[in-house]
């Protein structure tokens, strides 16, 4: 798993993006990832571990498993 933290989270829309420690990679991260973990909300600069993959749909890297540390 990556380690980082939540760049921004916006609930209303429903994503937002966290961003790998050590590095300026980001990667979305989507409310349908949040609730398969069990988590309601995430706040800005919270610590969180999480794996990626690529949508098959856009191509994109996004977050599919994550966890507040």
């Amino acid at each position: 798993m990556i380690n980082g933290s939540v760049k921004f989270f916006n609930s209303e829309q429903g994503f937002g993006y966290v961003q790998e420690e050590g590095t300026n990679s980001q990667f979305r991260v989507l409310r349908a990832s949040l609730t398969c973990a069990g988590i309601k909300k995430l706040a800005e600069r919270q610590k969180v571990r999480f794996d990626t993959l690529t949508n098959p749909v856009n191509g994109k890297v996004e977050v599919n498993n994550i966890e507040i540390v």
